[in-house]
């Protein structure tokens, strides 16, 4: 490609061809030079790679926004949950400590939600990791659904698990995404 300047003093961007001509003798006597205008691809590539840079920093943007969000949402997130379980572990009467255990449960769903905001985040950027530790899948099961029970109750349904007996005690993978599958599920 070759930029050129017109003799009105505009410029228009050309594909070149050189095609060598030899004479009956073989030696090179002259060239076809073949020129193609190519402005309005390059005007088109120029407005892509514009598009590309603009979508670039406005994905950095967000990222950095999430980031930010869910530093300034976990804080006090955190302080929940803390004060929650040290309210817990008072002497509470039933009807209080259902409360407490309602208020828990609540804020345990939202850090999931923020945490699930931030995997698209990561999934989106290419930075997901999955883990891969051991876990007890019995033991995963009956918590996230123990959460999820509360929930189901307060709309009047029943929640309930059957595992098999032979549910290997120790398995290896990500026991937070075991965990998000079923609330999705759920």
């Amino acid at each position: 490609d070759a930029l050129l300047y017109r003799s009105d003093g505009k410029t228009l961007w050309a594909e070149t061809k050189m095609i060598p001509v030899h004479d009956d003798e073989g030696e090179l006597s002259r060239w076809i030079v073949l020129l193609s205008d190519i402005s309005k691809r390059r005007q088109t590539e120029e407005a892509l790679e514009a598009a590309k840079r603009s979508a670039e920093a406005s994905n950095r943007s967000k990222s950095e926004f999430l980031a930010n969000m869910s530093h300034e949402i976990r804080t006090p997130l955190n302080a929940i949950l803390g004060m929650t379980e040290l309210a817990l572990a008072t002497d509470l009467t039933r009807e209080q400590r259902d409360y407490l255990k309602t208020v828990k449960t609540s804020a345990d769903t939202l850090l999931d939600l923020l945490n699930d905001v931030l995997d698209i985040s990561k999934i989106e950027a290419g930075k997901m990791e999955i883990e891969e530790v051991d876990f007890n899948l019995a033991e995963v099961v009956r918590e996230t659904l123990k959460a999820l029970a509360v929930r189901a109750h307060e709309r009047g349904l029943e929640l309930a698990v059957h595992m098999p007996m032979d549910i290997p005690h120790a398995l290896r993978g990500d026991p937070t995404r075991i965990r998000q599958v079923l609330f999705n599920l759920v």
